[in-house]
């Protein structure tokens, strides 16, 4: 159990801040959410952030796409905690880790056809990470986040 928190909890350090540049795609029609069908991916993602790091997994895990709900899933329920949920493994980081997560932004998100990449930036960081990859799918932008890369 503490090996999957330790590992969601380095994981979603590298998802915070929602700070960044205009993205590359259309913009979303007035009122969007990031639930919606026409939600830029930049909403998508800065929505996603927010959500994974306050811990409601619930609202970070339905901006996910299916394959990525059912990893995480199968990942919780091997380890035997909460329910057996995607949102249990939110709900886990946000209830046992902390540290310097201020520092992470979202950076510019670019737009490749189906495929959206949002930089993740963090100044003062010793390292640099790989993008957050996002999917177009049939209910929009989604994140196909990945627990073992940390997104």
């Amino acid at each position: 159990m503490w090996r999957w928190l330790a590992i969601g909890g380095a994981s979603l350090a590298l998802l915070a801040g929602c700070d960044s540049d205009k993205e590359t795609s259309s913009k979303a029609s007035p009122g969007a959410t990031a639930s919606s069908a026409s939600a830029p991916a930049k909403v998508v993602a800065r929505t996603f952030l927010a959500a994974a790091l306050a811990g409601r997994g619930d609202a970070a895990c339905s901006l996910m796409t299916p394959g990525a709900v059912a990893d995480l899933t199968k990942y919780v329920q091997s380890a035997g905690t909460g329910k057996g949920e995607c949102a249990d493994w939110f709900t886990s980081f946000q209830t046992s880790m902390g540290g310097e997560i201020h520092l992470i932004k979202l950076g510019r998100v670019t737009v490749d056809g189906k495929v959206a990449k949002a930089a993740v930036l963090c100044p003062g960081c010793q390292r640099s990470f790989k993008p957050l990859v996002l999917r177009r799918t049939g209910s929009g932008w989604r994140v196909d986040f990945d627990y073992r890369r940390g997104y």
